[in-house]
């Protein structure tokens, strides 16, 4: 993977280096210390999978431009880094995960292990009868139980599978999907915001969220952002 760390202070740099190197698998690192230069790679052509962004940088303002670069660039994983967690819930339209600094070897570790898993993820065969569905977790949007059937909605098409809820999860096994309803799970990735007492997904699905569900939802939607 090809990993870009925007920061304008050293020290700190070097430590999310430090970080990302001791993960097993090798990686490419590219850094910047100015919003500019960042730029100016993706204007020659350049691709980063992974784009650590600090917020504060000398010359732009970086929770502006990781929401210019998401609308820009839709592959790229943009994880925000601050001093501190304020913008935590507000930050889903913009990046993939927002962390807090210090960051830990062990954060970084499992952001890495989720691109990578995101890149290089495995189908999951789901049996309706005869018929055997092979379905990429990472397109599934969200799931919903009608008349003791799964219908999981994907980014291209539906299927209706003869299961629960309960086992669509355990099959699944994936820590992005949250159940917010007896009858719904939604991938937390494509989470968007919240109105009343729905979750309205990227793709302008409204999924209702229970009111004994509320709390969990949000300690998950907490966890989730922060991977700590």
């Amino acid at each position: 993977m090809k990993i870009a760390i925007c920061d304008d202070k050293k020290n700190d740099i070097d430590h999310l280096k430090s970080c990302i190197e001791s993960y097993p698998q090798k990686q490419e690192i590219y850094e910047f210390k100015l919003a500019a230069d960042l730029l100016y790679s993706f204007v020659e052509g350049e691709h980063f999978d992974i784009l650590f962004l600090d917020i504060n940088l000398p010359d732009a303002n970086g929770w502006v431009l990781a929401k210019e670069l998401k609308q820009s660039f839709k592959k790229i994983f943009i994880i925000l880094i601050s001093v501190v967690g304020t913008y935590i819930f507000d930050s889903f339209d913009r990046s993939s995960w927002f962390i807090v600094k210090p960051i830990s070897v062990k954060r970084t570790h499992q952001i890495l292990d989720h691109v990578t898993n995101e890149l290089f993820p495995n189908n999951i065969k789901f049996e309706n009868g005869i018929e055997i569905y092979e379905i990429n977790p990472a397109v599934i949007i969200y799931a919903e139980v009608t008349h003791n059937n799964t219908i999981i909605h994907t980014l291209t098409k539906k299927y209706k599978i003869r299961m629960s809820l309960t086992d669509f999860i355990l099959k699944t096994n994936q820590l992005y999907f949250v159940k917010t309803h007896k009858s719904f799970v939604i991938n937390i990735r494509f989470y968007k915001s919240l109105s009343n007492n729905d979750i309205i997904l990227k793709n302008g699905t409204y999924i209702p969220l229970s009111r004994n569900m509320r709390k969990q939802f949000l300690e998950e939607l907490r966890e989730y952002a922060r991977w700590s």
